[in-house]
């Protein structure tokens, strides 16, 4: 018998290969499907299980460093001269102050720091004089080598030196270095304390009761070896704190880049926080700088939800905050923007019932 040379082996048809990769295409396509569903089910897991890390910073370790303090605030002003906290006939002492701010503001706002960090809070700033000022009355100290001097108390609180204005003409036309922080940048001021830049980290505060920022820096906050600091109450990730304009820093969620329902891409979002006044009520409008207001269990009467405590709220895999309103464990939200978003008083994502 013999072997016919002419014939090779078989091969692929041309519609056979076309069969072939789209079988292999589909398969690709449900395989990176699962995975991304798969990641996208542990980032909100991770989400979720750190926004429960920081409501437990918030109400234990923070809590329990300043007792005092009897809460954390969403909205406080800080001034590295104490003296411009000064209000006279319900109106602030010093202008111009930060976008916003109000005779209230800066009255609560001292009052919280007194009560967290004492009464004798502030430095005397040796670079200048007060002592012809008079609306000035409180939070100076005389000059130890010329009592005669009056030099303001100041605290540098952002750790980027000390306050400007060389006395209290040229104070009188520039803003002090003062600002209004947001609720998400008062979530990572109160957790983390005293920040450094490149790169990015949380100190915690000094046991100095005159200057909780010392050891933070230079200037006014002396690089201190060996110093017991309170805190960090939270260990922020560095990567994702994202200083403001006005050099504070808010914390962006785990998620990183989202798509929203037409596939735009939306970059990170920071966490919402939102804090009761001690009153059993929120501000409305906002202490949010994502625009984000509290939600409510009830439009009438009006009943927040976690009342006399505070709310958490991450933007959800979307990237896109809801409106907020009513919300209820039954039901949950029925804001479709904010379906997806994740917080400390739900179970799961906000538009799921919770039972």
């Amino acid at each position: 018998m013999t072997r016919d040379m002419g014939r090779g082996r078989p091969g692929f048809t041309l519609v056979e290969l076309l069969v072939v990769m789209a079988i292999i295409a589909v398969l690709v396509g449900l395989t990176a499907a699962g995975v991304m569903k798969f990641m996208g089910a542990g980032t909100e897991a991770a989400t979720k299980h750190e926004i429960n890390q920081l409501a437990t910073s918030i109400t234990g370790a923070f809590r329990g460093a300043y007792p005092e303090a009897r809460f954390m605030p969403s909205r406080i002003v800080l001034h590295e001269t104490l003296a411009y906290y000064a209000v006279a006939n319900g109106n602030p002492v010093f202008t111009p102050q930060p976008a916003g701010v109000t005779a209230t503001d800066l009255i609560r706002s001292r009052q919280f720091l007194s009560r967290m960090f004492g009464r004798r809070l502030g430095v005397p700033d040796p670079t200048r004089d007060f002592t012809t000022y008079s609306g000035v009355t409180k939070d100076l100290a005389p000059d130890p080598a010329n009592p005669a001097v009056q030099r303001p108390l100041c605290v540098d609180w952002n750790n980027d030196g000390p306050a400007q204005a060389a006395n209290v003409s040229s104070y009188e036309t520039s803003p002090a270095k003062g600002a209004l922080l947001s609720g998400e940048q008062c979530l990572v001021f109160f957790l983390g304390g005293a920040t450094t830049k490149s790169p990015n980290a949380c100190l915690g505060f000094s046991q100095n009761p005159r200057n909780p920022m010392e050891g933070s820096g230079s200037g006014l906050n002396p690089q201190i070896s060996g110093q017991t600091r309170v805190g960090p109450f939270f260990d922020f990730n560095s990567r994702r704190l994202v200083a403001g304009t006005n050099g504070y820093f808010a914390y962006i969620d785990a998620f990183n880049v989202r798509q929203d329902p037409i596939n735009a891409a939306i970059g990170p979002k920071p966490y919402v926080y939102l804090a009761d006044r001690g009153t059993g009520d929120y501000a409305v409008p906002t202490d949010s700088g994502m625009g984000v207001d509290p939600y409510l269990i009830s439009a009438a009467p009006v009943r927040f939800v976690n009342p006399n405590g505070f709310q958490i709220i991450s933007a959800g895999p979307d990237g896109i905050f809801g409106k907020s309103g009513l919300w209820n464990p039954q039901q949950g939200t029925a804001d479709r923007q904010g379906a997806d978003d994740l917080s400390n008083f739900s179970k799961g994502r906000l538009g799921a019932p919770q039972d």
